[in-house]
């Protein structure tokens, strides 16, 4: 942790832990459950009805897969940015040979 207290690593975990979670996300298959659904209802006029819905429910689905992975890019990319901008303030105030002496 640097000097603005900023967590890298706890940031690199959350990035890691969202990426899992979108690839969870996206493994979530209704049309094949709505599958067995319309397949046990034959005749009833709802096989369409649940084919259509387990569509867009994946739809729905692979959309917040997609922002998952948007997010942990994103908090990969403030980590990295974090990382950086710590480290060249660092470097700027050893450059100034600032120290702090106490007090406030």
């Amino acid at each position: 942790m640097g000097l603005l207290k900023a967590d890298i690593d706890e940031l690199h975990k959350l990035s890691g832990t969202l990426a899992g979670v979108a690839v969870a996300i996206g493994k979530v298959d209704m049309t094949s459950a709505a599958a067995g659904i319309a397949a046990a209802l034959p005749g009833s006029g709802l096989e369409g009805v649940c084919t259509q819905s387990a569509q867009f429910i994946d739809g729905a689905y692979q959309r917040v897969a997609g922002k998952m992975t948007q997010v942990s890019g994103k908090i990969e990319t403030v980590s990295q940015w974090y990382l950086s901008t710590d480290e060249d303030f660092a470097s700027a105030m050893r450059a100034f040979d600032v120290h702090h002496t106490g007090g406030r």
